[in-house]
C-alpha cells in the first residue's frame, strides 16, 4: 500500500492516523511534498446503524481512498468493524488480513508504579504480574469504484 491513499478504521496508540503520517512525512524526502501526500483519513465506530454506515461509505469515497485498513481487537469501542463490513461489502473487497501481538500493562498498575518506591526485584514483578498480550487484527479492503 506504500504510496496508495488508505483509510484507516479504529485507530489507536501505535496505529494512529497521526503516528502514521508522522512516519510517511519522515520517510518522504521530495522537495515537493505536501501534506496531503501524508494525511491519513481515519474514523473510530459509531454503532453499527444504517445512518451510521452510510456516513462512512461517503466519506470513504470522498476520501478518495483507494484501501480502507480496519483494526480489530484491543480493549476500546464496542466491536461493530464486521457489522460495518457485511453492510458494504458492495465497496470493500478484503485482500490482506494481518495478526500482531503487543505487549501491554494494566493501566492502573502502570500509573500506580510510575509513583510507587519498590525495590527493583519488587517492580519487576509487578509489570510482569500485570502484563497481557493485546491481540490486534488488520483487515485490508480495496474500495470498489
Amino acid at each position: 500500500m506504500d504510496g496508495q491513499r488508505f483509510y484507516l478504521v479504529n485507530p489507536r496508540d501505535q496505529f494512529s492516523a497521526a503516528a502514521i503520517e508522522w512516519r510517511r512525512a519522515a520517510r518522504d524526502t521530495r522537495p515537493d511534498a505536501r501534506f496531503a501526500d501524508v494525511f491519513v483519513p481515519s474514523v473510530f465506530l459509531k454503532k453499527a446503524e444504517p445512518e451510521n454506515i452510510e456516513e462512512l461509505r461517503r466519506a470513504i469515497y470522498a476520501s478518495g481512498a483507494r484501501y480502507v485498513v480496519a483494526l480489530e481487537g484491543g480493549p476500546e469501542g464496542e466491536q461493530v468493524w464486521p457489522d460495518y463490513a457485511d453492510a458494504m461489502s458492495d465497496m470493500l473487497k478484503p485482500v490482506a488480513r494481518h495478526e500482531f501481538a503487543i505487549q501491554q500493562w494494566q493501566r492502573d498498575i502502570v500509573q500506580w508504579l510510575k509513583r510507587s518506591l519498590l525495590t527493583w526485584a519488587e517492580l519487576e514483578s509487578t509489570k510482569s504480574n500485570s502484563r497481557y498480550t493485546m491481540h490486534i487484527q488488520v483487515r485490508v479492503y480495496r474500495v470498489a469504484k
